[in-house]
């Protein structure tokens, strides 16, 4: 299975009120914004860019990053699968998780 369901997760970045993303908790969308962040890292793309996309992303779903919470313990947990996930055999290209993130970082502009 590729990381994220690169689809999926361009569903979510690029629908945040569509359907699919209104049934995912918090939770949930915090764990995919964390998968996506950990490939990004994964792929040596600019923490400061990644940063950005992560906390406008964070942000867009309404989730609060000031301190401890369910979602952010979520957020971190997908952090650490996305960078686990880039390591499998049938993990995303550098090359597509690239192109997701540019497009999210335009998008968030």
């Amino acid at each position: 299975m590729k990381l994220l369901t690169l689809a999926a997760s361009a569903a979510v970045l690029f629908g945040l009120a569509s359907q699919s993303a209104r049934a995912e908790t918090p939770e949930e969308i915090a764990f995919g914004f964390g998968q996506f962040t950990g490939a990004a890292t994964f792929c040596k793309l600019p923490k400061d860019k990644v940063q950005a996309v992560a906390a406008g992303l964070l942000g867009t779903a309404g989730i609060d990053m000031s301190g401890p919470g369910p979602e952010m313990t979520k957020f971190k947990e997908g952090v650490t699968d996305g960078v686990r996930s880039m390591q499998a055999p049938d993990a995303s290209s550098c090359e597509d998780v690239t192109t997701a993130f540019n497009q999210a970082y335009e998008k968030l502009q």
